[in-house]
């Protein structure tokens, strides 16, 4: 199947290209344990390529959050590589489908989408002319595939493999080659094109998880989870020469430098080696930390112009600088790898943080969105593969005392107070909640954190009240300065709550309910609490004014007319001035209102795929969001005239 593709047939949320966009943090790559990783680069710029869940992302080396995101695929993508020229992309998912789409083009036009396999394609290569394309994977029939880049024809027959094929390298000189390796220990050789089965070689005992051919062509190696590195002549594909026992665990990547004299391997032993060549001896070792878990496995390398690049298996991508006689790290990129399911900010502080699906917190400058770090729990020894703050979904985060003390709700019913320590590292302290948490505010000293069937408030460290809830709720608001809360309930009701009494001994009292048509899905006070925002599940979003002199008493502002979303509302932000509010919603849209202006909002469409979970203001013309395509996303908008 081959079709042909102009911009209209891919969408314009294939990425995101608003005028008003100003940065994109895009997610660092997708990791699985035991399987290889294939990052690449560009042949001319400081940047690298990878697959991250359904996106290809495009990050430059300089700046980690100069980023380019594709969101063209359907399905969890599985590897992606520039054309030799510099001017097209080729990106393959495990639905089978290879896209060439161009990079040099700003609209980044589809060329050519061909489905290759009926399995995952695992890795693929292009000729130096840039004009054919080889691909590998699963299929029930053949598993490598050459066709040309702008036709999809097919050029040849390769047979061979009987069982997965892992990767592929396309030699860069003539007479050309390509040379494959996958799960039947096995490498082989074709001669084109057309191409076809040149011999197989049985040198590995165990999965063949990478090749690549040096810059020249003239020589090719084989890396294999059974810790050897195998040589073979360029030309004629006959092994020459090993390294056994080259690493202390399955070697997963391998790459020759620009120069083609020395070869870097990365290995499930922590550690990423450099190689002569020539003499086949040991050059340097580099450690991605003094004290290596499970999560430094290095599963990728690439050897670019300037530095080694490494990724982690808990996805952090490692800059090495080859000139230098430091064995760690000259640089870690740091990022989410699942969906961002908590984002909050302080302003005065300028610290913004975003909280994951599988438990991992991220704490950036708001300013400086490239420097960035991960919290870990208190026993890096039993942290997960990701090296997740929680052991489950960050359900909520806010930041108390200006900003100094991150505090987080996770699925693993955990509560963390997190605050920094010395030598830049932060401290954690655990507080056990009776269940899962699915919301939580911060006011002052004051915190409410909403459990299944409870809402608890807490100053500082300590549980000051507590109340049983007849309803299931979904969001809190929290108002210390007005002793005032919101909970929005599944019941299709805003619950309104009196807080009275001592600091230590707080007492709930509720004052008031607001209906609404559908289960109430996000709250959020105007800051100077006059105003109450509430959004629905039935997409609507609605403004309450505050009666004057009243007992807790709330009218309508805004009824029934901001109804533009088309599914359920997951966040809402006021502006600090209090005259704009932004609403996200799972149909991928932000939505700016603005107060006492006639007209319709301005929209932000496509932010996020798969749907917005946070906004937060930076001031009153800077929007940051947050989403399930991992990415975090800042915005510059036009004042209100």
């Amino acid at each position: 199947q081959i079709k042909m593709a102009t911009f209209t047939d891919v969408g314009a949320n294939c990425f995101l290209g608003s005028k008003l966009m100003e940065k994109i943090v895009a997610p660092n790559p997708s990791t699985e344990r035991g399987r290889t990783l294939h990052i690449n680069g560009h042949p001319k710029e400081p940047k690298i390529i990878y697959p991250s869940a359904k996106l290809i992302v495009v990050k430059s080396l300089v700046d980690p959050s100069d980023c380019f995101v594709y969101r063209g695929h359907l399905f969890m993508t599985t590897v992606a590589k520039f054309s030799p020229n510099g001017y097209w992309v080729a990106s393959a998912d495990i639905s089978g489908k290879v896209k060439v789409w161009s990079w040099d083009n700003p609209e980044h036009l589809l060329k050519l989408e061909t489905s290759v396999f009926g399995g995952p394609v695992y890795d693929l290569d292009w000729d130096s002319e840039s004009k054919r394309i080889v691909a590998v994977g699963d299929s029930s029939g053949i598993q490598v595939k050459c066709f040309s880049w702008d036709t999809g024809n097919t050029i040849g027959e390769m047979l061979g493999p009987t069982k997965r094929v892992l990767t592929v390298s396309y030699k860069p000189s003539r007479p050309f080659r390509v040379i494959t390796g996958g799960e039947d220990f096995q490498t082989f050789f074709y001669a084109g094109p057309p191409f076809k089965l040149d011999h197989s070689n049985s040198q590995h005992t165990n999965f063949v998880n990478c090749v690549r051919y040096s810059p020249s062509g003239h020589l090719a190696a084989a890396v294999s989870t059974d810790k050897k590195i195998q040589f073979y002549n360029g030309t004629t594909g006959q092994p020459t020469t090993d390294i056994p026992q080259a690493h202390d665990g399955g070697v997963y990547s391998v790459s020759f430098s620009p120069d083609g004299k020395q070869l870097a391997t990365a290995s499930a032993d922590k550690t990423v080696k450099v190689w002569d060549c020539d003499s086949m001896q040991l050059l340097r070792v580099f450690a991605v930390s003094e004290h290596p878990q499970l999560s430094d496995a290095q599963m990728a390398v690439l050897w670019t112009a300037g530095q080694l690049v490494s990724v982690s298996l808990n996805g952090n991508i490692n800059l090495f600088d080859v000139t230098s006689a430091d064995d760690k790290p000259a640089k870690v990129i740091q990022s989410h790898q699942t969906p961002i399911t908590a984002l909050c900010l302080d302003r005065a502080s300028g610290r913004l943080v975003t909280g994951s699906a599988d438990g991992v917190v991220v704490i950036r400058s708001a300013r400086a969105l490239q420097e960035a770090f991960r919290l870990q729990g208190p026993d890096p020894a039993r942290n997960s593969i990701c090296c997740g703050l929680h052991n489950g979904k960050v359900a909520a985060m806010a930041l108390v005392e200006d900003g100094q003390v991150l505090v987080s709700a996770g699925w693993d019913d955990m509560l963390r107070f997190s605050s920094p320590g010395s030598g830049g590292s932060w401290g954690s302290e655990m507080v056990p909640l009776k269940g899962q948490p699915c919301a939580m505010s911060a006011s002052g000293d004051l915190l409410a954190v909403v459990t299944a069937d409870e809402l608890v408030l807490f100053r500082g460290r300590r549980q000051v009240s507590s109340l049983s809830l007849g309803f299931s709720p979904l969001c809190v608001g929290l108002r210390e300065d007005l002793q005032e809360l919101a909970l929005g309930g599944g019941d299709c009701k805003t619950h309104l709550y009196r807080l009275s009494g001592d600091a230590l001994a707080l007492q709930i009292t509720q004052i008031a309910e607001i209906p609404t048509r559908s289960a109430v899905s996000a709250v959020a006070y105007s800051p100077d609490g006059a105003l109450l925002a509430v959004g629905d599940v039935g997409r609507q979003v609605e403004v309450h004014s505050r009666v004057e002199g009243g007992a807790g008493g709330w009218v309508a502002k805004v009824s029934g007319q901001w109804v533009d979303h088309t599914s359920r509302i997951t966040c809402l932000g006021w502006a600090p001035a209090g005259d704009r509010l932004a609403s996200g919603s799972l149909d991928e849209n932000i939505y700016v209102w603005t107060l006492n202006k006639t007209g319709g909002p301005l929209q932000l469409p496509y932010t996020h795929a798969g749907g917005v979970t946070g906004v937060e203001w930076l001031d009153d013309t800077s929007l940051i969001s947050s989403g399930n395509d991992q990415c975090l996303v800042t915005w510059k908008l036009p004042p209100v005239v």
